[in-house]
């Protein structure tokens, strides 16, 4: 008579002869085999637990794979944070001096001047920006398969008013 340990029976001769009389109803023959304490091989390892809407990755590769929007578009969003400071620049600048005299300021610097600082890092920062959604606009757009002649279109939508007439004109609502 085998001996028995806890709800498993060893295996006795080959692997293919095993008795399941003491074998819980949850488990099967292969079970009894796999999970007996005298059997040579190693336990199976637990299957992989199954997430429907993710790849089986551990969390930060789900970040690698997927990162926020701010990491991505941060530089995009500072721009646009440097055009709205540098337009409340402009107003808190000139609306003080309203129908006051101009003011002596140090280094022979005026109004004038600042506000055209203001306004060359405004165009910079809102260069950036439009570069940037065209460029992203191009890309969405050319995900799927379109005419050669629309890539000279968004080439020239960056160079100018003209073309960025043509732009809007040639891809109005598409």
């Amino acid at each position: 008579m085998a001996t028995t340990y806890g709800p498993y029976t060893p295996v006795s001769g080959s692997a293919l002869s095993f008795s399941t009389q003491n074998v819980p109803d949850d488990h099967t023959r292969e079970d009894s085999v796999l999970m007996n304490p005298m059997s040579p091989y190693p336990p199976p390892p637990p299957p992989p637990k199954f997430d429907p809407g993710y790849s089986n990755l551990d969390l930060d590769e789900k970040r690698k794979e997927y990162p926020s929007i701010f990491s991505i578009w941060w530089q995009e969003a500072g721009a646009c944070f440097l055009v709205l400071a540098m337009m409340a620049a402009v107003v808190g600048t000139t609306f003080p001096h309203h129908d006051k005299p101009l003011p002596q300021w140090p280094y022979n610097l005026s109004i004038n001047t600042l506000v055209a600082i203001y306004f060359i890092i405004l165009k910079a920062a809102m260069l950036f920006v439009l570069s940037e959604a065209l460029g992203q606009l191009k890309w969405n757009w050319f995900s799927e398969a379109r005419p050669l002649s629309h890539l000279a279109t968004y080439d020239d939508a960056a160079r100018g008013p003209w073309g960025a007439f043509t732009f809007v004109w040639q891809l109005r609502g598409r």
